[in-house]
């Protein structure tokens, strides 16, 4: 089973560039294209949502961040980590064994 955590220093990123604010939900979802982070011809997206069947979750700050089930499939298996790069002064998703 597939887990998701996300790090302080991006929860905070994160609240800053999408005016996040308590009880806000994340949702991280699949789409075709754009920079391969997990499997190829695929990417992951965060947009502002309400979960439906959320498979995946982790809440900081007041802030659930999700992954429906119909997409937890990209992840075959492995766990999904939100972490801040310093240098490129954003995000990067990364896929790590369990």
């Amino acid at each position: 089973m597939s887990t998701l955590k996300i790090d302080d220093a991006a929860a905070r990123w994160l609240k800053q560039e999408m005016s996040l604010k308590d009880g806000d939900n994340v949702r991280i979802f699949v789409r075709m294209g754009g920079c391969e982070s997990v499997k190829p011809g695929y990417s992951l997206g965060m947009m502002k949502d309400s979960p439906v069947n959320a498979a995946l979750t982790h809440q900081i700050d007041s802030v659930t961040f999700y992954m429906e089930e119909s997409n937890t499939w990209v992840l075959d298996g492995l766990d999904l980590h939100v972490r801040y790069n310093e240098k490129f002064d954003d995000i990067e998703f990364i896929v790590v064994q369990p």
